[in-house]
Formats: structure tokens, C-alpha cells, sequence
């Protein structure tokens, strides 16, 4: 049981999840290939002997698209509350695709992305106590994509309370 994607071979065999579903690993980009087009689809067919693969599409489900890897060269602000709630924005490339954005290597809470563009992510720093690795240090932020966390390149430093840019003007 096997997956190709265009003209390679999944690096792993395939897994199955149910009667008409099966779980590949798709294999890095070979940029060395004509195949090298980031953002196009990829032909995806499946083996059951690893030598005869399907020859027709059945739906776009079929389809495969690679993507460029992220990468984020600015956070703004640099400095977040750890009382949370600070709107974070990741300047960068190929970031757009995220789903969602992890404050530190070991975060537990998956902060959502509340608005994307090609280059521009926003996500919201989630709360972290006194106690945490990342209190009062630059952390590093990971992007949420379907393959998995991959680190943004970017980071912020968790500070005490409320930052001077999240003072309501009022006080």
C-alpha cells in the first residue's frame, strides 16, 4: 500500500484509516525535478502492490499542494503581556496558510489566527503564568500548517501585566 505525489514515491508505506480512506506521507518537494512549482497541484495516486498505481483522478481530493516554507521576519509588538490577550502580527513569507500560531516549543494552548494574507498572519498570545519557561524571555513562535508546527523564525518576550500599548487611553 503506497501513495505517489506526481513523480515520487511516499518515503513511507501507507496507512489505513477506513475502508475508502488512506494516510501518506508526502515527500519533500525535489527541486532538482521540473516539479519544483510551489502553490500547483500534484497529481496523487495510491498503490496497493507498489507497482501499479491508479491512472485517473476522481476528484480534486486527488490533488496535492506543496507549499513554500514559512517564514516570519518580523512579530509585532516584540514585547506581549503574560496576562495574554495581546494581538501579535507576523510579518514574513508564505505564511498565509497557517491555522493557527504556539507561543514556545512547549505551549499547550494553540492560539487561533485571527486574520491571514499571503505575507501577514495575526494571532492573539495566550496567557502564561510566573511559573512558565517563557516568562520574562524570548519565545519562539510556531505556525500551525496541516503538516504540522513549523517555527516561525520569529519571536516575543513575555513581560509583566499590561504593556504601555494595551493601556486603555481613559486612565
Amino acid at each position: 500500500l503506497g501513495c505517489m505525489f506526481g513523480s515520487q514515491l511516499s518515503p513511507t508505506t501507507a496507512t489505513w484509516i477506513s475502508g475508502s480512506k488512506i494516510k501518506c506521507l508526502a515527500p519533500a518537494l525535489d527541486c532538482s525535478s521540473n516539479e519544483c512549482i510551489f502553490e500547483s497541484h500534484h497529481t496523487v495516486r495510491v498503490t496497493n502492490n507498489g507497482y501499479d498505481f491508479s491512472t485517473h483522478v476522481l476528484n480534486s481530493a486527488n490533488y496535492y499542494t506543496y507549499a513554500p516554507n514559512p517564514s516570519a521576519t518580523i512579530a509585532h509588538p516584540k514585547k506581549v503581556s503574560a496576562d495574554g490577550g495581546t494581538t501579535v502580527s507576523l510579518i514574513g513569507k508564505n505564511i498565509g496558510h497557517a491555522t493557527g500560531c504556539l507561543f514556545g516549543a512547549f505551549g499547550n494552548e494553540l492560539a487561533p489566527v485571527l486574520s491571514a494574507t499571503y505575507n501577514q498572519i495575526v494571532c492573539q498570545a495566550p496567557s502564561i503564568g510566573p511559573d512558565s519557561p517563557y516568562f520574562g524571555k524570548n519565545t519562539e513562535i510556531f505556525l500551525l500548517y496541516n503538516s504540522g508546527l513549523k517555527n516561525s523564525g520569529s519571536t516575543v518576550f513575555y513581560d509583566h501585566g499590561k504593556l504601555l500599548s494595551e493601556i486603555d487611553e481613559d486612565y
